[in-house]
């Protein structure tokens, strides 16, 4: 369905992996918020080949990694979707000099 999936601390990411093991497809749907410091979280993202969006050494539960990650998302489409090109700004691509 092309939902993406944000993972948060250890458990959804331990559902994740079994997910992609029974599907590698899902993997393209995944989001990591954050690296969980609990010591299996590096492991778990490596095998999923994910990198995490933040790395602060949190544990606290209650969806505080994912809670962290949604503004850095928003932000990371509001570039997406606003920034201006360089020919809607009237600037011409860079050519380097010819040799």
């Amino acid at each position: 369905y092309r939902v993406p999936i944000l993972l948060d601390g250890l458990i959804s990411t331990v559902a994740a992996l079994l997910a992609c093991r029974l599907n590698p497809a899902a993997r393209h749907a995944l989001i990591a918020g954050h690296l969980t410091s609990e010591p299996a979280g590096t492991k778990i993202l490596d095998a999923l080949r994910l990198p995490a969006l933040i790395h602060a050494g949190m544990r606290l539960g209650e969806g505080t990694g994912a809670v962290a990650a949604l503004p850095l998302l928003d932000m990371a489409y509001a570039v997406y979707r606003d920034m201006p090109t360089l020919e809607s700004l009237a600037i011409r691509s860079y050519k380097p000099p010819s040799a």
